[in-house]
């Protein structure tokens, strides 16, 4: 078991920038932004002193709406729509945001690779449930 988490979250954007021809890194503030369509933007965090990251994405700003509240609650339950992520309220920003955490020893580079993809998908697709 590895204990260098930001040289393992490296090497997983390292192998992502091979795959997609890109410029990933990690930021002073162990921080990653990837860009996915309609306007989705996807943070990965790193939390080196516990060994998680975080992937997480702002949906659509909160609102008091039952309907779009009742569909947010829906898509939580067992996380099975949201492909493991879950729904939650940033009060700070005060917009839905779908996260996903893990242990970074848990994953490898491929694994992550897909995990990103699964999320952003997910993403796409939350955020446009929550918007019809």
């Amino acid at each position: 078991m590895t204990t260098d988490t930001k040289g393992d979250v490296n090497a997983w954007l390292k192998a992502l920038n091979e795959q997609k021809g890109e410029n990933f890194t990690i930021d002073e503030h162990n921080k990653c932004k990837f860009f996915y369509k309609d306007g989705i933007e996807c943070t990965l965090e790193l939390l080196e002193d516990k060994g998680m990251f975080y992937l997480y994405s702002p949906l659509i700003a909160a609102s008091n709406d039952v309907t779009v509240l009742r569909r947010a609650l829906e898509a939580n339950l067992f996380q099975i729509a949201t492909a493991g992520s879950v729904i939650s309220v940033d009060k700070n920003s005060n917009y839905f945001i779908l996260s996903f955490s893990a242990k970074i020893n848990d994953f490898s580079a491929d694994m992550f690779i897909n995990q990103l993809c699964v999320f952003l998908t997910t993403t796409h697709i939350i955020r446009e449930m929550l918007q019809e």
